[in-house]
């Protein structure tokens, strides 16, 4: 399942920006943040997300973000994540379900996960006749990309769900604790969707 109403409070922050009803940063900070799901609490709090920020960002690239509205009708099945789930529960005992909710941020954080939530910023995920608009040196990523970074995301959900304080203790963890984390995630999203989530950082490893 995949859950989208903070996106539709977003575009009616946009509609009542462009009608003049309320500067964009005004009208952002009534319809998408005051009326944040607790997905985007949560993403918005990760991220360091602000009505201010993701303002600049929409201006400086606001045909990039009208792109994305009918986005996530266009990824469809790749939005699913029950067939990674179904594979999950044959390698991990009690495997914890999750659902997809989709936000639009300033481009800071691509995806992190909340209790039986996989959260991820659309705007990572470009139709191909816009990724030219992206900015420089952010990785957007091919949509085909998806499989990998839900499987990896998935994993999160698991580890918060067995260690349900994780998330506070983030900032305390050693280097080879978020390693170990981290390694784990791209291992077994591996295994579940045959992609790794950064080939990047796979290739520097290897």
């Amino acid at each position: 399942m995949t859950n989208r109403p903070d996106l539709d409070h977003f575009w009616n922050a946009i509609n009542i920006s462009e009608e003049k009803v309320l500067p964009l940063e005004a009208a952002l900070e009534r319809e998408y943040f005051a009326q944040a799901s607790p997905a985007l609490a949560q993403y918005s709090a990760w991220s360091q997300l602000t009505s201010q920020k993701l303002a600049t960002a929409y201006r400086a690239r606001s045909e990039y973000f009208q792109a994305l509205q009918g986005r996530p009708d266009e990824l469809g099945s790749l939005l699913d994540v029950r067939p990674l789930f179904v594979r999950l529960e044959t390698l991990v005992a009690d495997a914890v379900p999750a659902h997809v909710h989709l936000l639009l941020g300033d481009f800071s954080c691509a995806g992190t996960v909340a209790p039986g939530s996989i959260l991820l910023g659309l705007e990572f995920f470009p139709a191909e006749e816009v990724r030219c608009l992206a900015p420089s040196g952010v990785m957007v990523l091919e949509s085909a990309r998806l499989p990998g970074v839900l499987a990896h995301e998935l994993i999160h959900v698991q580890q918060l769900g067995r260690f349900p304080g994780l998330a506070a203790e983030l900032p305390r963890l050693t280097l080879l604790q978020l390693a170990l984390l981290e390694g784990a995630a791209e291992y077994l999203g591996e295994l579940l969707s045959g992609q790794c989530a950064n080939p990047a950082v796979r290739l520097y490893a290897e």
